[in-house]
């Protein structure tokens, strides 16, 4: 199998793209994972630095009703979820790693693990057991972008970390043997490892993979016909089942918004919560960047307006008190 198209037409162009990483990932140019290859940090790490990132975004790429009804149907079908390194991180994110593997068999990506590993391993040795901050250092739009995380947020994140290795270390799995050494090896030299283990995974055939980079599924759909879905998808389902309140999943949507998940369809009740959770503080980031959603110039005006109302008057039946309604009003009149 030659590799064309959206793979040969990536590798020539990465030259332009390192030079503007935040427009290659945007537009779906360059996947992260790959993007965390080239620069040969962990997937973790670049994940992390760019939910943190303003100016880059995860783009799902917009999909029909009909897409998320053939979603769900597949996933109704089936008893095994293979996760993708991205979806792994958002997932566990989210706090819903434990109650995946309540409903489903989990299959998790080898490389994970050993991410994991090496990550509590080298964190332990280098930053936490003497004390010290750690930097790191990414190339965006040319510049180099320090990524500053503190000794104290290290240590929490450490303790994510470990919880994850925890529920997942059973979980693994490998390449099938079933596929061609010179078609691994190429797609390995191209992509990922994380990602060629996900797609080329050692799980029943009836297992959906779920991954949350665009261009690899459509790598893999287009090359090889293999399906799969994103983690919204799998939310969305874990909704409409009842396995998560709706409360839950209006949590899950307004962080994956923060978090720079596009197209990430949200309502007057997913801002409500955002206030919710936080004690009707308006200067939240979450409700924060829902409103700047809302207001970017490419959304629809009669969707905002729609929504706005909508939210308007959920605000009037809660008995806020005046003072507490026009501090919400003026910060979204000042995003």
């Amino acid at each position: 199998m030659v590799f064309v198209g959206i793979t040969g037409w990536f590798l020539s162009e990465f030259p332009v793209y390192n030079k503007n990483i935040a427009n290659a990932i945007n537009s779906n140019n360059l996947s992260i994972s790959i993007y965390s290859k080239l620069t040969d940090k962990k997937i973790c790490e670049t994940w992390s630095w760019i939910i943190n990132q303003k100016d880059i975004l995860i783009n799902f790429q917009q999909f029909s009703k009909n897409e998320l009804a053939l979603h769900l149907r597949m996933i109704d079908k089936t008893n095994t979820l293979v996760l993708d390194p991205l979806s792994i991180y958002l997932l566990s994110e989210l706090n819903l790693i434990e109650l995946l593997k309540n409903i489903f068999e989990i299959r998790i990506p080898h490389y994970i693990l050993d991410e994991l590993m090496d990550e509590i391993s080298f964190n332990y040795n280098n930053h936490i057991n003497i004390k010290q901050n750690k930097s790191l250092l990414f190339s965006n739009n040319g510049e180099i972008c320090y990524h500053e995380i503190s000794y104290e947020d290290l240590r929490k994140n450490i303790t994510k970390i470990e919880v994850l290795k925890n529920q997942i270390q059973d979980n693994v799995i490998g390449i099938s043997a079933n596929y061609d050494n010179n078609l691994i090896e190429k797609l390995k030299s191209i992509l990922h490892i994380g990602s060629v283990q996900t797609f080329l995974n050692t799980s029943c055939a009836s297992s959906i993979i779920v991954c949350d980079e665009f261009i690899i599924r459509k790598v893999f759909k287009f090359e090889m016909n293999i399906d799969s879905i994103n983690s919204y998808s799998l939310i969305h389902y874990l909704k409409l089942k009842g396995r998560i309140s709706n409360e839950q999943f209006y949590r899950c949507l307004y962080k994956m918004v923060a978090f720079g998940y596009e197209v990430i369809p949200f309502t007057c009740h997913v801002i409500l919560q955002s206030l919710l959770d936080f004690d009707w503080n308006p200067n939240n980031i979450y409700f924060r960047t829902l409103i700047q959603k809302l207001k970017n110039p490419n959304s629809s005006h009669y969707e905002v307006k729609r929504i706005f109302n909508q939210f308007w008057e959920l605000l009037k039946i809660r008995n806020l008190g005046n003072d507490k309604i026009n501090e919400i009003i003026k910060v979204i009149k000042e995003i």
